[in-house]
Protein backbone atom coordinates (compact mmCIF):
# COMPACT_ATOMS: atom_id res chain seq x y z
CA UNK A 1 0.00 0.00 0.00
CA UNK A 2 2.79 2.48 0.79
CA UNK A 3 4.45 2.01 -2.59
CA UNK A 4 1.11 2.23 -4.37
CA UNK A 5 0.30 5.44 -2.53
CA UNK A 6 3.69 6.89 -3.43
CA UNK A 7 3.13 5.93 -7.07
CA UNK A 8 -0.26 7.65 -7.05
CA UNK A 9 1.27 10.74 -5.43
CA UNK A 10 3.98 10.81 -8.11
CA UNK A 11 1.29 10.63 -10.79
CA UNK A 12 -0.46 13.63 -9.19
CA UNK A 13 2.77 15.65 -9.18
CA UNK A 14 3.50 14.74 -12.80
CA UNK A 15 -0.03 15.83 -13.73
CA UNK A 16 0.42 19.21 -12.06
CA UNK A 17 3.70 19.87 -13.85
CA UNK A 18 2.18 18.91 -17.20
CA UNK A 19 3.81 15.53 -17.83
CA UNK A 20 0.55 13.92 -18.91
CA UNK A 21 2.12 11.05 -20.86
CA UNK A 22 4.16 10.10 -17.81
CA UNK A 23 1.06 10.31 -15.64
CA UNK A 24 -0.84 7.94 -17.87
CA UNK A 25 2.15 5.60 -18.02
CA UNK A 26 2.44 5.64 -14.21
CA UNK A 27 -1.28 5.03 -13.70
CA UNK A 28 -1.40 2.20 -16.25
CA UNK A 29 1.67 0.64 -14.63
CA UNK A 30 0.06 0.86 -11.20
CA UNK A 31 -3.13 -0.73 -12.55
CA UNK A 32 -1.17 -3.56 -14.19
CA UNK A 33 0.78 -4.21 -10.99
CA UNK A 34 -2.38 -4.38 -8.92
CA UNK A 35 -4.07 -6.57 -11.50
CA UNK A 36 -1.16 -9.00 -11.36
CA UNK A 37 -0.97 -8.94 -7.57
CA UNK A 38 -4.65 -8.96 -6.63
CA UNK A 39 -6.77 -9.78 -9.69
CA UNK A 40 -9.27 -7.67 -11.55
CA UNK A 41 -12.06 -7.46 -8.99
CA UNK A 42 -9.98 -6.58 -5.90
CA UNK A 43 -10.70 -3.22 -4.28
CA UNK A 44 -7.10 -2.04 -4.74
CA UNK A 45 -7.21 -2.86 -8.45
CA UNK A 46 -10.51 -1.07 -8.90
CA UNK A 47 -9.11 1.93 -7.01
CA UNK A 48 -6.21 2.08 -9.48
CA UNK A 49 -8.66 1.76 -12.39
CA UNK A 50 -10.67 4.64 -10.91
CA UNK A 51 -7.53 6.79 -10.73
CA UNK A 52 -6.86 6.13 -14.42
CA UNK A 53 -10.52 6.79 -15.23
CA UNK A 54 -10.36 10.16 -13.49
CA UNK A 55 -7.20 11.07 -15.40
CA UNK A 56 -8.77 10.14 -18.74
CA UNK A 57 -11.98 12.02 -17.96
CA UNK A 58 -10.24 15.17 -16.78
CA UNK A 59 -7.95 14.98 -19.81
CA UNK A 60 -10.96 15.09 -22.11
CA UNK A 61 -10.47 11.52 -23.32
CA UNK A 62 -14.10 10.65 -22.74
CA UNK A 63 -14.31 7.72 -25.18
CA UNK A 64 -11.37 6.02 -23.45
CA UNK A 65 -12.90 6.86 -20.08
CA UNK A 66 -16.21 5.34 -21.16
CA UNK A 67 -14.60 1.97 -21.94
CA UNK A 68 -12.83 1.87 -18.60
CA UNK A 69 -15.93 3.07 -16.73
CA UNK A 70 -17.94 0.24 -18.31
CA UNK A 71 -15.35 -2.28 -17.09
CA UNK A 72 -15.31 -0.81 -13.59
CA UNK A 73 -19.10 -0.87 -13.44
CA UNK A 74 -19.29 -4.50 -14.59
CA UNK A 75 -16.75 -5.58 -11.96
CA UNK A 76 -18.36 -3.61 -9.15
CA UNK A 77 -21.84 -4.83 -10.07
CA UNK A 78 -20.78 -8.49 -10.27
CA UNK A 79 -18.76 -8.43 -7.03
CA UNK A 80 -20.70 -5.96 -4.86
CA UNK A 81 -24.21 -5.95 -6.31
CA UNK A 82 -26.25 -3.24 -8.03
CA UNK A 83 -27.13 -1.20 -4.94
CA UNK A 84 -23.70 -1.03 -3.29
CA UNK A 85 -22.44 2.57 -2.94
CA UNK A 86 -19.31 1.80 -5.01
CA UNK A 87 -21.45 0.31 -7.79
CA UNK A 88 -23.70 3.36 -7.70
CA UNK A 89 -20.63 5.60 -7.95
CA UNK A 90 -19.58 3.64 -11.03
CA UNK A 91 -23.01 4.28 -12.60
CA UNK A 92 -22.75 7.95 -11.56
CA UNK A 93 -19.39 8.11 -13.37
CA UNK A 94 -20.95 6.56 -16.47
CA UNK A 95 -23.64 9.24 -16.39
CA UNK A 96 -21.02 12.01 -16.25
CA UNK A 97 -19.03 10.47 -19.09
CA UNK A 98 -22.11 9.95 -21.26
CA UNK A 99 -23.07 13.56 -20.65
CA UNK A 100 -19.58 14.70 -21.70
CA UNK A 101 -19.89 12.55 -24.85
CA UNK A 102 -23.17 14.26 -25.71
CA UNK A 103 -25.24 11.19 -24.82
CA UNK A 104 -27.37 13.18 -22.42
CA UNK A 105 -30.45 10.95 -22.66
CA UNK A 106 -28.35 7.94 -21.62
CA UNK A 107 -26.81 10.03 -18.85
CA UNK A 108 -30.29 10.90 -17.61
CA UNK A 109 -31.27 7.22 -17.42
CA UNK A 110 -28.10 6.38 -15.50
CA UNK A 111 -28.55 9.28 -13.08
CA UNK A 112 -32.22 8.49 -12.44
CA UNK A 113 -31.16 4.94 -11.58
CA UNK A 114 -28.45 6.22 -9.24
CA UNK A 115 -30.86 8.61 -7.55
CA UNK A 116 -33.56 5.97 -7.07
CA UNK A 117 -31.09 3.47 -5.58
CA UNK A 118 -29.43 6.03 -3.35
CA UNK A 119 -32.80 7.21 -2.03
CA UNK A 120 -33.68 3.60 -1.19
CA UNK A 121 -30.31 2.49 0.17
CA UNK A 122 -28.86 5.66 1.71
CA UNK A 123 -31.96 7.72 2.43
CA UNK A 124 -33.54 10.85 1.03
CA UNK A 125 -31.17 13.32 2.74
CA UNK A 126 -27.84 11.51 2.42
CA UNK A 127 -25.16 13.71 0.80
CA UNK A 128 -24.63 11.20 -2.04
CA UNK A 129 -28.38 11.16 -2.73
CA UNK A 130 -28.46 14.96 -2.81
CA UNK A 131 -25.44 15.02 -5.15
CA UNK A 132 -27.27 12.70 -7.53
CA UNK A 133 -30.30 15.01 -7.38
CA UNK A 134 -28.19 18.02 -8.34
CA UNK A 135 -26.53 16.18 -11.24
CA UNK A 136 -29.91 14.94 -12.46
CA UNK A 137 -31.22 18.50 -12.35
CA UNK A 138 -28.23 19.75 -14.37
CA UNK A 139 -28.81 17.00 -16.95
CA UNK A 140 -32.51 17.81 -17.16
CA UNK A 141 -31.61 21.45 -17.79
CA UNK A 142 -29.19 20.42 -20.53
CA UNK A 143 -32.00 18.39 -22.10
CA UNK A 144 -34.27 21.47 -22.00
CA UNK A 145 -36.51 19.85 -19.38
CA UNK A 146 -36.41 23.09 -17.42
CA UNK A 147 -39.56 22.70 -15.32
CA UNK A 148 -38.52 19.26 -14.10
CA UNK A 149 -34.96 20.47 -13.52
CA UNK A 150 -36.26 23.32 -11.37
CA UNK A 151 -38.49 20.94 -9.39
CA UNK A 152 -35.55 18.60 -8.72
CA UNK A 153 -33.34 21.54 -7.67
CA UNK A 154 -36.07 22.79 -5.32
CA UNK A 155 -36.50 19.35 -3.80
CA UNK A 156 -32.74 19.04 -3.31
CA UNK A 157 -32.64 22.45 -1.64
CA UNK A 158 -35.48 21.49 0.71
CA UNK A 159 -33.75 18.24 1.65
CA UNK A 160 -30.42 20.00 2.19
CA UNK A 161 -32.03 22.57 4.43
CA UNK A 162 -34.00 19.96 6.38
CA UNK A 163 -30.97 17.73 6.90
CA UNK A 164 -28.23 20.30 7.46
CA UNK A 165 -29.89 23.58 8.40
CA UNK A 166 -30.35 26.71 6.32
CA UNK A 167 -26.84 28.07 6.99
CA UNK A 168 -24.84 24.94 6.12
CA UNK A 169 -22.52 25.40 3.11
CA UNK A 170 -24.13 22.57 1.12
CA UNK A 171 -27.59 23.98 1.81
CA UNK A 172 -26.35 27.35 0.54
CA UNK A 173 -25.00 25.72 -2.63
CA UNK A 174 -28.37 24.05 -3.15
CA UNK A 175 -30.05 27.42 -2.66
CA UNK A 176 -27.72 29.00 -5.26
CA UNK A 177 -28.57 26.26 -7.79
Amino acid sequence: PGLASASCNLAAVLFVVGSHEKVEERLRSMLAQRMAAYGGSHAATLEAAQELLTFLYLGGRHADAEQLADQIYELRDSTLGPEHPFTLMAVHNLALIHSALGKKSNAEIFMRNVLQCRETVLGLCHPDTLTAMRWLAFLLGALSKHEEAEAVFRSARERHTAALGAGHPLALVALHN
